[in-house]
């Protein structure tokens, strides 16, 4: 009898792991300061990060995301699933960037956004509106 269990047991077992499957990158590994390395309007081709400027994103613990855009500063809530991702309307200084229109494309594409994966180090944002990758 305990060996038709133990025979019945671990096929059951084995089967309920297999269906949970992979979960995903978990929030916090999206957490921290991030540097934008090229940017992709949807249908344009992939543009590479001004190397005179700085283009960062930052998801805080406490759901905040922080984006220096050249000379401007945005802030927004944001709420990140297992590659989903959600960001609240961009509060933004609106002053004249010698990039411009860098700067609105890549807050634009960060407001835009969602869904986010990791791979070789890097993050991508993805939307209809187009793509971004950044790096730490």
């Amino acid at each position: 009898m305990t060996r038709r269990i133990a025979a019945l047991t671990l096929p059951l077992a084995l089967g309920l792991a297999a269906c949970e499957g992979p979960t995903g990158p978990s929030k916090s590994s999206l957490e921290g300061r991030w540097q934008l390395v090229s940017l992709q309007p949807a249908g344009q081709p992939a543009v590479p990060a001004p190397s005179d400027a700085s283009f960062t994103a930052e998801f805080g613990s406490d759901a905040r995301l922080s984006l220096v855009a050249d000379c401007n500063r945005c802030g927004s809530a944001y709420d990140a699933g297992s590659g989903t991702l959600s960001v609240g309307t961009m509060a933004c200084t609106l002053a004249y960037c010698a990039t411009a229109p860098v700067d609105t494309q890549f807050s634009g594409l960060v407001q835009a956004a969602q869904n986010w994966s990791l791979e070789n180090g890097e993050l991508e944002l993805r939307s209809a509106q187009g793509t971004l990758r950044l790096r730490r």
